[in-house]
């Protein structure tokens, strides 16, 4: 039973973490959590100004329900970012790893959501 836990408590560093894209580590450069959140929080910052710069786009662009629907969804996925993203870092909590996987997972939705609001037909 010692052995099991043993193992078990060596198994989180090995987990995947969500700041790894496909593609391969989103802070190849970092050498230390201080700066993989340094470099998270950087990519995350220029992220929500994309994001922003869509949406005041979008919002120049629609009107009536179309605009008051796209501002009631966006609140709601604001909502379910922070939620999501709380959620993720709670798999680590306390631990070193948990600013990294917070902003991993903002960094991952926030790019999501750009994706889709540059789907946006404006018909």
């Amino acid at each position: 039973m010692k052995k099991f836990l043993c193992v078990l408590a060596l198994l989180p560093p090995f987990l995947p973490l969500p700041v790894f894209a496909e593609e391969g580590p989103e802070c190849p450069d970092a050498t230390s959590t201080a700066d993989i959140i340094t470099c998270l929080n950087d990519k995350q910052t220029e992220a929500q100004q994309e994001l922003d710069s869509q949406l005041q786009m979008l919002r120049g662009a629609l009107e009536g329900e179309r605009l008051g629907v796209l501002n009631a969804a966006q609140g709601i996925w604001e909502d379910y970012r922070s939620v999501e993203c709380r959620s993720q870092a709670l798999t680590v909590e306390g631990g070193s790893l948990e600013g990294v996987y917070a902003l991993g997972c903002q960094l991952d939705l926030t790019r999501d959501r750009v994706k889709v609001l540059n789907s946006y037909e404006l018909l």
